[in-house]
This record gives C-alpha cells, sequence and structure tokens, in this order.
C-alpha cells in the first residue's frame, strides 16, 4: 500500500468491478450516468493509484457497487 492509500483503494475498486463483471468502459458509463464528470483517464489513474478518488466520486463508486462510502474505504485495508 503506498503512504496514501490511494493504490490499494484503485485495486479494490478494480476487484469490485471485476467481481460485477464490469470492464472499465462499463464502468466509467455508469459514473458518468451517476452525474460524475469523469474521463477514462482519470478513472485509469484512480484505479492505478496515481489521483485520489474525489468525495462525489466515492459516494457513486459506493453507491455503484451496493456499499456505503465508508465500506469502500475499509476495504482498502483488507
Amino acid at each position: 500500500m503506498t503512504e496514501n492509500g490511494y493504490e490499494n483503494l484503485g485495486g479494490v475498486i478494480i476487484r469490485l468491478r471485476k467481481e460485477r463483471n464490469m470492464s472499465s468502459a462499463d464502468l466509467l458509463i455508469k459514473m458518468q450516468l451517476g452525474n460524475c464528470d469523469i474521463s477514462s483517464v482519470t478513472l485509469k489513474r484512480i484505479e492505478n493509484g496515481v489521483r485520489a478518488v474525489r468525495e462525489k466520486e466515492l459516494s457513486v463508486l459506493a453507491e455503484m457497487f451496493g456499499i456505503t462510502p465508508e465500506e469502500l474505504l475499509g476495504m482498502r485495508n483488507s
């Protein structure tokens, strides 16, 4: 895990996405439909642990995965 935790959270997002048989493109579309203005480059940077997830993005991701933002953040330590 990196010092800031971005890398680990990105890994959690990838794992949850793959568990739901979603591609990065599927996730991107769902996030955009969830009123989250995000590009494919930004999503890749989040998944690669290069960029932090903003509050709105975290909320949309958690809702899409059927968990709370706190649960999503808590999975970083798993």
